[in-house]
């Protein structure tokens, strides 16, 4: 599906993407390695990167981080600013993920979700695009994604989108030739998809 299918899809989800978001405490339990690696490393910057409607960015702000949510649909980020009211320490930026290019790397970078709409060739270079976008020596990295083999269009809420499903070997063999140390992987089934997510640290270049 092409990236302006993707983003119609999106704008016309904008609506209803706080309803299908995990937060609170569900979202500290289910990836604890990630808070867990936050502290370790006294993150201070987090990349969300495919933040929807920012409520995962807004949370990581309340937190105390300095939080950039980066999002294709114009929608999605009129929402996620709305959400947000003015908070001090995260913004919104609209712009397609292999076209953010931001003055300085980032502490941490959270990809939840934000990676399965795409065929296996934009995600080798979506996938080295964020390696880019992480600071060297001990930057922090989260990448959920739908775990399986399916790929083609599913539609939720009368809207089709474009899904590729992967597995964390997939993923492990796709950051295996950066500089990345694999920390943890976790496992949930959220609204009957099942779900992986891996953490990684980067080292020093």
């Amino acid at each position: 599906m092409k990236q302006q299918q993707i983003k119609d899809s999106y704008n016309q989800e904008s609506k209803l993407w706080d309803d299908l978001m995990v937060l609170g405490d569900d979202l500290l339990q289910i990836n604890k390695p990630f808070f867990d690696l936050l502290k370790e490393h006294s993150v201070k910057t987090i990349l969300d990167l495919g933040c929807g409607s920012g409520m995962h960015s807004i949370q990581f702000a309340k937190m105390g981080y300095a939080v950039t949510g980066v999002d294709l649909s114009p929608g999605m980020i009129e929402r996620a600013r709305s959400s947000a009211d003015n908070m001090k320490n995260v913004q919104f930026v609209c712009s397609a993920m292999d076209e953010y290019s931001p003055e300085e790397p980032f502490d941490a970078i959270w990809a939840c979700s934000s990676l399965h709409n795409m065929d296996k060739g934009a995600l080798i270079k979506s996938l080295h695009h964020v390696i880019e976008l992480l600071k060297d020596n001990n930057g922090v990295l989260a990448i959920t994604m739908r775990h399986g083999d399916f790929e083609g269009e599913i539609e939720r809420n009368n809207i089709k989108r474009y899904y590729r499903y992967s597995s964390p070997e997939e993923i492990q063999k796709l950051l295996a030739n950066y500089p990345l140390e694999r920390r943890a992987i976790t496992k949930k089934v959220w609204n009957e998809v099942p779900y992986f997510t891996l953490y990684y640290t980067k080292k020093s270049a």
